[in-house]
């Protein structure tokens, strides 16, 4: 709970508990429901790919070549057969560490690897004081996003300002519904991906990074 109070009722036994501001409880068989207090929030955050497996893709463990990775499955969309893209999914907050607060100083750094030069599509979901979904934003449609360029390894590297954040496509037919702008919400999921018409990216990322001030 991050904001007000809240009752929670155990359908087991009937118990009920109240669960205040930066408090939350972890329901599990045959424990009690003894409130703990929520760890405090934080501006920064990296992934942790090395160690476990992000959301949606495939998880490549760390090898001695390369770090671990989480790499995009491609499908095709039936509207535009013609048409592939790699996708995959980080997700952020609530998981293992204390909440990740977005500043208006805000920057990602994306690092992975693409078989060719393509255009990396970076977007994240946030969520209000109360843990519930605030919308979606996409950090590559304010200004016509470059083709990413990769080295003689194939490794790229991204930045996004949260400043050039805008609100993803898919939420923009619910202005009343969602937030207009991500700047002091919680950070929840990332995704990237790519299009592509003739072959795959070959997307795979090994390092996302929210850093709440400038690169240096």
């Amino acid at each position: 709970v991050r904001e007000g109070n809240v009752r929670l009722k155990h359908l087991f036994d009937g118990s009920v508990v109240d669960i205040p501001a930066h408090y939350c409880v972890t329901a599990k068989a045959g424990s009690d429901l003894s409130p703990t207090r929520l760890p405090a929030s934080k501006n920064h955050w990296k992934s942790s790919l090395d160690t476990q497996a992000g959301g949606f893709g495939k998880w490549l463990p760390a090898t001695k070549k390369r770090p671990g990775a989480q790499k995009a499955l491609p499908f095709i969309p039936a509207k535009y057969p013609d048409l592939t893209i790699s996708l995959l999914g980080i997700p952020v907050s609530g998981r293992s560490g204390p909440p990740v607060v977005l500043t208006p100083s805000a920057q990602f750094l994306v690092r992975g690897r693409l078989h060719h030069p393509a255009k990396i599509k970076f977007g994240i979901a946030v969520s209000d004081d109360n843990g519930e979904f605030a919308g979606m934003f996409r950090g590559d449609l304010l200004n016509e996003q470059p083709i990413t360029k990769i080295d003689e390894e194939k490794c790229f590297e991204v930045i996004y300002q949260l400043g050039d954040f805008s609100i993803d496509p898919c939420t923009r037919n619910k202005p009343n519904k969602f937030v207009g702008e991500p700047d002091g919400l919680y950070l929840d999921r990332v995704w990237v991906y790519t299009k592509s018409r003739e072959r795959t990216s070959g997307l795979m990322v090994h390092e996302v990074e929210l850093i709440p001030g400038e690169i240096k």
